[in-house]
């Protein structure tokens, strides 16, 4: 787990947790990771991958997806697709409010964003990440956080909300795509071509999926109804 405020990475043991035990096995600290990082360099999320190796998404070309372990930076891939013309604030629009994933066979990353609708899929390959696609959907539209360094993109009344709840999957990749019709109870599979295969509707009176999971055919879910009241589903997907 990803802490955005310290940029500590801290690893729990669920079996200690459950068990009454100390969960917390290790904390990673990014300025023993790479030191002399400037603080505005830290990652967004940071997603666990094998053999003790992390990867972490930023908010600049010299982090903006880096993979690493607990001693030293492994691979950082620096580029950004273009949504906006303004560099800081194209940036931002990738970072603010998007979200993160990478497949359980560490093939594939998926970055989406939450302002504006766009998707970017990257390959990887051991320590070597490379673009293979990206895919824009509604243009980002927002307002300028006043004091954020470096540039923060927010949301205002102009605002398309795009992606949130992403999952990726060996093969696919499932994400919620509200848009100007707040679709939040639509839930979208894509392929890593880029392609929409399926759209899964659930009753209207789910207003938000927070978060959500995909396993041997079931889809887990935390979802938000029209009372506020949050309740975690399944169903065969």
């Amino acid at each position: 787990m990803y802490d955005y405020n310290t940029q500590y990475t801290v690893c729990f043991s669920v079996k200690e947790a459950l068990g009454g035990g100390n969960p917390v096995q290790d904390v990673i600290r990014m300025e023993e990771v790479e030191s002399g990082r400037p603080v505005e360099h830290r990652f967004y999320q940071v997603l666990a991958l094998s053999d003790n190796r992390f990867l972490g998404f930023g908010n600049h070309p010299e982090n903006r997806v880096q993979i690493f372990n607990k001693s030293k930076v492994l691979a950082t891939y620096s580029d950004f697709p273009v949504l906006d013309e303004k560099e800081e604030n194209n940036r931002s629009v990738w970072g603010n409010l998007a979200s993160f994933g990478v497949s359980p066979d560490e093939k594939h990353i998926v970055i989406t964003t939450g302002i504006g609708a766009a998707f970017e899929i990257l390959s990887l390959s051991g320590e070597k990440i490379s673009h293979k696609l990206v895919k824009g959907f509604y243009t980002p539209k927002y307002s300028i956080a006043q004091g954020a360094v470096p540039t923060c993109v927010v949301v205002c009344p102009e605002t398309v909300v795009g992606f949130n709840a992403l999952h990726v999957a060996n093969d696919c990749f499932y994400a919620v795509l509200a848009g100007p019709e707040e679709r939040y109870n639509e839930i979208l599979k894509f392929d890593f071509g880029g392609e929409c295969v399926h759209r899964y509707c659930f009753p209207s009176d789910i207003v938000y999926i927070n978060c959500m999971t995909v396993d041997k055919g079931r889809l887990w879910a935390f979802v938000e109804n029209k009372d506020g009241e949050i309740k975690l589903i399944q169903t065969r997907i």
